[in-house]
């Protein structure tokens, strides 16, 4: 059995894809989703995933410990992101209880209260399950915490572990996989300059793969406009997220709608990042809130997105939207595609009086899946179980 561990987001999105495609080809996968990708996985209708909260008899704890996971629990489960209560939980517990046992209760606390669920690295739960479910790989993405643990655990396991970039070779933290999956030439470089030194391999990526090739179906153009928000931006100098927070987006569309650059379109909805409240923003009536709860399903009903740089903007680029992009400057990640625009961290921009849309890029993309499926079933599964 292949297991997959993966976050919400963009990254449950390429789970999927691989997911449905190993299915297809009868080989046996499950899905350890965490955070958003469980709810990513209901929406889905990927119903068999593995649940973290059936594992608690794995995890080193005691009635102390899981009483003061509840109070913390209580304190920061959001109902509105669609992560069940027992799962952020189980999460927290887990995470907890290892920096405990690592460290002592006095310190492991204090790690916590100090760096949050970033503190996260539970290898020993991570070794134990692995060994639970008997998997054969471990496939993760480029996301720290519980997927390096993997990572990490399939080490001592001896069992090969594979992870997939997002975008361009410039994961969140170091990755600790024998292989990593990249979408282009570029992520192969910025990998080797980090000096990752496992085997990288040139597959594209199935996120891209499924937009282009949906986009290509699409004929039906209009006049309405899509904005996507995300939660912050990657400083690539110092390796830190800089959270965009409230007073950012109230000032984004303060000057947005003072810009004139939204009378051009009929409509204009807005999309949040799945870890994202739904606030309001605005102060037009002619926004609305996007209530798709598939990406996809939003992107293929608007011909126009406005975006910064996140990797859906760049999925609706591939899909052949017209694209009206922010970028942060050269200190900050940035999608592989020409910006025309900058805008800082107090809203302003000297674009607004002109927001001119991305070129667009006709290139091909590699058939990412089935290059992964034969990469993988090159090193493990030779005699599938």
């Amino acid at each position: 059995m292949i297991l997959f561990v993966s976050y919400g987001g963009g990254h449950i999105a390429i789970t999927t894809e691989l997911y449905k495609y190993f299915t297809q080809n009868d080989v046996k996968v499950k899905i350890l989703p965490l955070t958003t990708g469980v709810e990513y996985c209901n929406q889905t209708g990927i119903s068999d995933y593995l649940k973290l909260e059936d594992y608690k008899f794995l995890v080193n704890t005691d009635s102390e410990i899981e009483n003061l996971v509840s109070k913390i629990t209580r304190s920061v489960h959001t109902k509105g992101l669609g992560i069940p209560y027992e799962h952020t939980y189980m999460y927290h517990l887990i995470g907890i209880s290892e920096l405990i046992d690592s460290h002592g209760k006095e310190k492991g606390l204090k790690i916590f209260e100090r760096e949050g669920r970033k503190a996260f690295l539970p290898i020993s739960f991570a070794s134990k399950f692995i060994d639970e479910v008997e998997a054969k790989a471990v496939i993760t993405t480029n996301v720290p915490r519980f997927e390096e643990a993997f990572q990490i655990a399939s080490q001592s396991r001896k069992i090969k572990s594979f992870a997939i970039d997002d975008l361009i070779g410039k994961p969140l933290g170091e990755i600790k996989s024998d292989f990593v999956f990249v979408d282009n030439e570029l992520a192969k470089k910025n990998l080797e300059k980090s000096g990752y030194s496992g085997e990288i391999v040139i597959s594209g990526n199935p996120v891209f793969e499924k937009a282009r090739t949906l986009g290509k179906k699409i004929d039906n153009k209009n006049n309405d406009l899509l904005i996507l928000l995300q939660t912050g931006i990657k400083n690539m100098e110092t390796n830190k997220i800089i959270e965009f927070g409230e007073e950012f987006y109230r000032k984004f569309f303060l000057k947005l709608e003072l810009s004139g650059f939204c009378d051009a379109f009929d409509k204009i909805a807005v999309r949040f990042h799945p870890s994202m409240q739904k606030i309001k923003y605005w102060n037009s009536d002619r926004f609305y809130f996007d209530k798709n709860k598939d990406l996809y399903n939003s992107l293929k009903q608007y011909s126009n997105v406005l975006g910064f740089t996140s990797t859906s903007v760049y999925e609706a680029y591939l899909m052949g939207a017209n694209v009206y992009a922010f970028s942060f400057g050269n200190k900050y990640f940035e999608l592989p595609f020409k910006y025309n625009h900058q805008i800082d961290f107090n809203a302003n921009s000297s674009s607004w009086e002109h927001i001119a849309q991305v070129e667009k890029n006709e290139s091909e993309f590699l058939p990412s899946k089935s290059i992964i499926l034969k990469t993988i079933s090159d090193e493990v599964l030779c005699n599938r179980k």
